[in-house]
């Protein structure tokens, strides 16, 4: 004679245990393993946001060629003290003594100075979050060598 085991389902049905049980917890113990490797995997493939460079400052400082934001223009996230190694955005063209107008959209005060590599010099001062859309009011236009986040 047989023995016959059952077995109580969550739905309150009841089902012969064998090997056909066998497979479906198997199959369900595989997928729960699956699900939890892959989970896993998830995590571990996350990437960190780019960063800026120590000492760098929220937002950009822009230096536009021309007055009025206009021409091309030169984006700087920290200190530059020497503008004839920095180019025009997109450009060969050097940014030294260049600069005719400015956007300040970062979180620094920034300097102009007119000697580059020490920065020191005659200097303009462009307050955090302000524009300048003409430095030939304040005898600055085309004479910095300089950027330095303050």
């Amino acid at each position: 004679m047989e023995t016959v085991e059952w077995c109580l389902l969550a739905d309150g049905g009841q089902q012969k245990t064998g090997d056909k049980m066998r497979r479906r917890i198997a199959v369900a113990l595989g997928v729960s393993a699956l699900v939890s490797i892959g989970s896993l995997g998830l995590t571990t493939t996350a990437t960190a946001a780019p960063t800026q460079p120590s000492g760098a400052s929220a937002g950009v400082f822009r230096g536009w060629e021309h007055d009025n934001f206009t021409g091309r223009h030169a984006d700087f996230y920290d200190t530059f003290s020497e503008l004839g190694q920095k180019n025009w955005e997109a450009t060969n063209v050097k940014a030294q003594n260049g600069i005719s107008s400015v956007e300040n959209q970062s979180d620094s005060n920034v300097v102009l100075y007119d000697i580059g590599s020490a920065c020191v010099g005659d200097n303009y001062f462009s307050a955090k979050h302000t524009n300048d859309g003409n430095l030939t009011n304040n005898g600055f236009d085309n004479k910095a060598s300089c950027v330095k986040f303050v």
